[in-house]
C-alpha cells in the first residue's frame, strides 16, 4: 500500500508541476496499471 500511495503522490506532483507523466516510457504505464490492479484487489478483500 505504501508503494501505491507514493506512486499516486508522485503522479499528482507531476500533474501540478505540468510534467507530461503520461508521455513517459512503458515503465510509468506499467506502474499505473499495477496501482489500479492492486487497488482493485485490495478493495475486494
Amino acid at each position: 500500500m505504501k508503494i501505491i500511495k507514493e506512486g499516486w503522490i508522485t503522479r499528482n506532483k507531476e500533474i501540478m508541476t505540468g510534467k507530461p507523466w503520461f508521455k513517459r516510457t512503458g515503465i510509468t504505464v506499467e506502474l499505473i496499471l499495477k496501482e489500479v490492479i492492486g487497488s482493485a484487489i485490495f478493495s475486494n478483500f
